[in-house]
């Protein structure tokens, strides 16, 4: 009897031991083909981000080069607008001392604000008045009241008072709308408005001048500066047609080196 049982046992384990172990190893296949999922999806998203840190980077230098370049634009501006502060005042002075004396050392009778004769005009480009950095634009009349106001608007940028002086100019063309130093006041009003990266109040200011007063002697450096300002604005095709403008109406003129210089550098 017993025999006979073994005998009936022995096969079946014999043939059950296949199964255990295919059942074995079923259970360690799914486990692996998951491990080289989950380290293939790492490897994916390891990927993309060096991916974004390398934009991320490239972002961040392109900022610092504009940083860069508004810093310097910034000091450019400060420094050309008192080189030009400082060039008007020079050239009045100069007006002043040759103005002050006649014929025999005689001081001339009614000096101008300044102690510029009435009617004098200086050497100095652009130049042309009683008043430090008016440019002559005849045609029209001024008070004592206009000659005032603008000599205290032109004190303060001359002192870098920059806001002061702002005000006083916005003041004088809202006083005086018709006066001989409006268009001036305009043009100083768009030179500080760009040294303080107001950059589209200074084009405001700026096409004031060109428009309103197209035959003035401020006219080759307000296209000058307006090209600057479309560049600063991001509008280069505007810049450069500013500065193709004044090298073609102006050829002679300073503002037309300048924007050969600044046309070459963006193109």
């Amino acid at each position: 009897m017993r025999a006979l049982v073994l005998a009936l046992i022995i096969p079946v384990a014999v043939a059950g031991s296949p199964v255990l172990v295919a059942q074995a190893a079923g259970s360690q296949a799914p486990a692996s083909a998951g491990n080289d999922r989950q380290l293939s999806e790492l490897f994916y998203q390891l990927q993309i981000l060096q991916q974004d840190v390398q934009e991320l980077r490239g972002l961040v230098e392109e900022q610092a080069h504009r940083l860069n370049r508004l810093a310097r634009d910034q000091q450019e501006q400060y420094i050309d607008l008192d080189r030009r502060v400082a060039g008007v005042t020079t050239g009045s002075s100069a007006a002043a001392g040759g103005a002050a004396v006649a014929a025999g050392g005689r001081p001339l009778a009614n000096p101008g604000v300044n102690g510029v004769a009435a009617g004098a005009s200086s050497s100095q480009p652009g130049v042309g008045s009683s008043v430090a950095g008016v440019a002559a634009f005849p045609g029209s009349t001024t008070g004592v009241g206009e000659r005032d106001a603008y000599q205290r608007a032109f004190d303060l940028m001359k002192g870098r008072n920059f806001q002061e002086s702002i005000t006083a100019f916005n003041d004088l063309v809202v006083g005086y709308p018709n006066g001989q130093f409006t268009p001036n006041a305009f043009y100083w009003l768009g030179e500080l408005h760009l040294a303080q990266q107001h950059t589209e109040q200074a084009r405001q200011s700026f096409m004031q001048v060109v428009s309103l007063y197209p035959d003035h002697p401020k006219v080759p450096d307000t296209l000058y500066k307006l090209g600057v300002a479309y560049h600063r604005l991001g509008d280069t095709t505007r810049a450069m047609e500013y500065f193709n403008e004044v090298q073609s109406q102006f050829p002679q003129s300073s503002a037309a080196g300048l924007a050969a210089s600044y046309a070459k550098e963006i193109q």
